[in-house]
């Protein structure tokens, strides 16, 4: 991870515990290539220690069952209008067993 990816992170996180002031986020930033951030995440899978949110939707995740659909708290979500939902469609192609929607986009190039 870079570290001006890093700092969007953070930066995140920052004002989500201020909008939150009852959660407390324990953000780990791996640093290097994805490769290292893949070997950590497969290695804490199965030591129970997985994280919460993961910003690298990988199709073998959901096969291994490890993702938790985010449908039901997209559709509570007072800003899901804000995202543009071909995004969203597209992301439901990322299960192309039950478009269920495992990833939102934070972006997009054009």
């Amino acid at each position: 991870m870079t570290t001006e990816r890093n700092a969007f992170f953070e930066g995140i996180v920052k004002q989500f515990e201020q909008e939150n002031p009852d959660i407390d986020v324990d953000y780990l930033g791996v640093p290097g290539d994805l490769a290292a951030y893949e070997q950590k995440v497969n290695v804490a899978i199965p030591a129970d220690q997985a994280p919460d949110i993961t910003h690298d939707f990988k199709s073998d995740l959901l096969a291994r069952g490890v993702l938790e659909p985010l449908d039901t708290y997209y559709e509570q979500w007072a800003d899901k209008d804000l995202i543009n939902p071909e995004l969203i469609a597209s992301n439901r192609k990322l299960d192309a067993k039950e478009g269920k929607l495992y990833a939102l986009p934070y972006s997009s190039q054009t």
